[in-house]
């Protein structure tokens, strides 16, 4: 605040002032305390903010007003000043505006009453701009003139001169990113209306092209055609029809280009409402749209073209929709896949997981997006088929009787992954028929023909070395989940464990192996975002057989069936640590819609707590759907059910999440042998 002007225009306005000065101050651009020094005279500012606080204030001074001089002042409406009449009848009223200040610093030049909307700061951080730009303009000013001047004292930039397309681009993209231009639109939301509207005037077409539909197709199907193809011109007016091409045919193409680029950058919804009007406009007459993808070449079924206009098509679905469907369609039929250069392949997918404006869109128009994510998964698909088939040991199957092969690089890698990107794939393409049900039929096909061969060389692999590693012939035999107890919980329990508030939580999801795993992973580490850091992933391999009495049986026991006799978990867990002298133990089953037992076990107090989750196994032993299916139903009801229980884990906790057991898919009919209700697991 310049108080030295303050002081100076009081004095004007009052050369003779009374000892009680009222100072209206709308614009709040003076300060609330502190002393004014008017002619020598000091008045302590009193300010008026509600009838009881300044009542208590100026009490001491109604009857000795002249020992002691104030002014107060206030920025309410005159029929909000009524409590303060008397006060007013007897002083010196003055309104102190921008306006006023400005017009009494710099004389000869006038302003508008425009200028008083500016509050506080603002008015006081740019006087001097608004001084100089005033300087620019004759005496006279008219409104539109006062509020360039403004405008361009807030932004630092000259609006007083015209301004030039390219310039008003610029500034359109500025209002829609700029932070202070969003403060502004909050505290002065007329300015910022005549700054868009100036800014509309320097770009006529760009406000024009939100309410013509004729000007809208014209520009957005030049921009689209002439991403692609020269001469493009020719083939407008077929598509346009004669009264359309007339009235806009003449705009450069340079000129649309800028405006929907600069609509793209600046307000995407508008965009892809621009896009969707056109392109539904098209799908209404077959002529048109089959005009239009025949232009593009994406209507022939050549890979070449419908490879290029992947890569580029940034805005229209429908022919990017047919062109992905060319191209996944060759991929899968036979090895014209090989005729996709890998660089082109990864230009393709980067358009449309990253550049694609429809990837914004979520009301799922022509399911755009389910047809991008089925691309992206299928090319992840048969790039691993590929580098399976090109491995040593899918082709030497001596090289597969290695345990740790499998552990470390077969199942998490490519067995788990295959399975999961087939039944994805197969998911998306009920939505959005990128393959043909052949083509689709070929690829399953070809996933249970690997998973086939896989498996029956696992199945050799466990039955040569299983006994071994039971017996301890073998050393070091793998991670069994009989192991779990001596080799992965005592030595984090020990390492990470130093006080008796503190407790281990094995929690045992029943049935989930390594896709589900996986599939689960980010919801569990978010649950624990900022709380539990991940110390390691450990494989393990379950027992045989892996029911899930026997399998569960045996972690807590940390011992093989034939070792104990008790089906009691918590007694098995008990004792297999008894010998650690670890401290109270706890277990628990879940407890489905019993949440004040669940919460009991989480408060109570107890060094290791154990707690099982079924919600996995028994929708395998139930469903009939594919896994994508069975993993979305299974992540719903974790996020409903189990979720909420696990956020309450204190932060300072150690905790173990792991599986019991796997399970692989079967077609046909089985048997389970030996029948498990005459079967002694003991034995």
């Amino acid at each position: 605040m310049d108080i030295a002007l303050i002081q100076s225009y009081i004095a004007f306005k009052s050369p003779s002032p009374r000892p009680l000065l009222v100072l209206i101050d709308r614009s709040q651009i003076l300060s609330i305390d502190g002393i004014l020094n008017i002619l020598d005279r000091n008045f302590l500012i009193v300010p008026y903010e509600n009838d009881l606080q300044i009542r208590d204030v100026i009490e001491k001074y109604k009857d000795n007003m002249q020992d002691k001089r104030f002014c107060i002042v206030t920025s309410k409406e005159n029929d909000e000043n009524l409590y303060i009449a008397d006060y007013i009848a007897r002083s010196n009223l003055i309104e102190i505006t921008p306006q006023n200040l400005l017009e009494f610093s710099q004389n000869g030049f006038n302003w508008l009453d425009n200028v008083n909307q500016l509050q506080g700061a603002d008015f006081w951080d740019n006087i001097d701009r608004l001084k100089k730009f005033r300087e620019s303009i004759s005496s006279r000013i008219s409104s539109t003139e006062c509020n360039s001047i403004i405008i361009s004292a807030l932004l630092n930039l000259d609006l007083l001169k015209p301004l030039l397309p390219t310039s008003a681009i610029e500034l359109q993209r500025k209002i829609d990113r700029d932070e202070r231009i969003a403060e502004l639109r909050k505290k002065y939301p007329k300015l910022i209306e005549f700054l868009e509207q100036k800014v509309h005037e320097a770009i006529p077409l760009m406000a024009k092209i939100g309410t013509d539909e004729e000007l809208t197709k014209f520009i957005w199907l030049a921009y689209s055609l002439s991403q692609h193809t020269e001469n493009y011109e020719i083939l407008l007016p077929r598509i346009l029809g004669d009264d359309i091409w007339q009235k806009y045919g003449e705009i450069p193409q340079d000129r649309a280009k800028e405006i929907c680029e600069q609509l793209i950058e600046s307000d995407s919804d508008r965009t892809l409402e621009q896009i969707k009007l056109v392109e539904e406009w098209l799908g209404q007459d077959e002529e048109k749209m089959r005009l239009f993808k025949s232009w593009l070449g994406v209507s022939s079924g050549n890979i070449a073209k419908a490879v290029e206009y992947s890569v580029k098509e940034r805005c229209f679905c429908a022919p990017l929709k047919d062109s992905l469907r060319t191209i996944a369609r060759a991929m899968v039929s036979s090895s014209v896949s090989m005729a996709v250069a890998p660089q082109m392949k990864d230009e393709i997918l980067k358009n449309i997981t990253k550049r694609h404006l429809f990837l914004q869109d979520d009301t799922g128009y022509m399911r755009i997006r389910d047809t991008f994510d089925e691309f992206s998964l299928l090319c992840e698909f048969l790039n691993l088929v590929s580098e399976i088939k090109k491995k040593e040991w899918w082709n030497s199957r001596n090289r597969l009787d290695n345990i740790d092969l499998w552990i470390q690089d077969i199942y998490p890698k490519y067995i788990s992954r295959l399975e999961f990107l087939r039944d994805r794939i197969e998911t998306l393409n009920f939505k959005c028929e990128l393959l043909l049900p052949a083509l689709m039929q070929k690829l399953i096909d070809e996933v249970r023909q690997i998973l086939a061969n896989l498996n029956e060389s696992f199945t050799d692999l466990i039955q040569r070395h299983y006994p071994l590693w039971v017996t301890e012939v073998e050393k070091p035999r793998p991670i069994l989940t009989v192991d779990f107890i001596s080799k992965v919980f005592l030595p984090l329990y020990n390492r990470y464990i130093k006080s008796d508030d503190q407790s281990a939580y094995i929690i045992i999801f029943d049935g989930m192996r390594w896709d589900e795993w996986d599939f689960l992973k980010p919801s569990i580490l978010q649950t624990f975002h900022g709380k539990l850091a991940m110390e390691d992933v450990i494989p393990m391999l379950s027992i045989l057989p892996s029911t899930t009495e026997w399998a569960r049986n045996a972690i807590f026991a940390g011992k093989f069936p034939k070792d104990f006799h008790s089906a009691d978990e918590s007694e098995l867990l008990e004792s297999a640590l008894n010998s650690y002298q670890v401290a109270k133990v706890q277990i628990s089953g879940e407890f489905p819609g019993q949440r004040d037992n669940m919460m009991r076990f989480l408060e109570e107090k107890a060094q290791i707590k154990a707690v099982v989750f079924s919600l996995i196994d028994i929708k395998i032993h139930s469903t009939m759907q594919n896994l994508i299916t069975l993993y979305e139903e299974v992540q719903v009801n974790f996020n409903n059910t189990i979720q909420p229980y696990l956020q309450k884990i204190p932060s300072n906790s150690l905790v173990f999440i792991l599986s019991d057991h796997g399970f692989v898919e079967l077609t046909g009919k089985g048997i389970i042998a030996p029948d498990r209700s005459q079967a002694d697991p003991h034995r």
